[in-house]
């Protein structure tokens, strides 16, 4: 039975994470992405507090975006290792799903 082709690889930046979309499935090992354009939803906001270095963002994990198709941007590969982790050349990790992410951690 064939492995469906993933359609998005979230890159893992600490506590922030961006999201891919997967173009091409080369092996089952090797992913051509570009990077998605993302968007906050109208009306939220960052809602911040007096506290920790500047202030606390109370709504941090109540983030909402919408996701486009950026064909500008350009492509890259990623691979998966022995360990199990998707990375490109640079070694950044990205996590594979069947939906877009997109998170900025506004506490940092």
């Amino acid at each position: 039975m064939e492995t469906p082709t993933p359609k998005f690889a979230n890159l893992i930046m600490h506590s922030d994470i961006r999201p891919f979309e997967v173009i091409e499935a080369r092996t089952d090992k090797k992913l051509i992405i570009r990077e998605m354009g993302s968007r906050l939803v109208e009306g939220w906001f960052p809602d911040i507090k007096a506290g920790g270095f500047l202030g606390f963002c109370v709504n941090n994990d109540n983030q909402e975006y919408k996701y486009f198709q950026a064909p500008a941007n350009s492509t890259i590969e990623i691979r998966l290792h022995k360990d199990g982790k998707w990375r490109d050349p640079s070694g950044d990790r990205y996590s594979i799903s069947d939906h877009p992410v997109r998170f900025h951690d506004y506490n940092f």
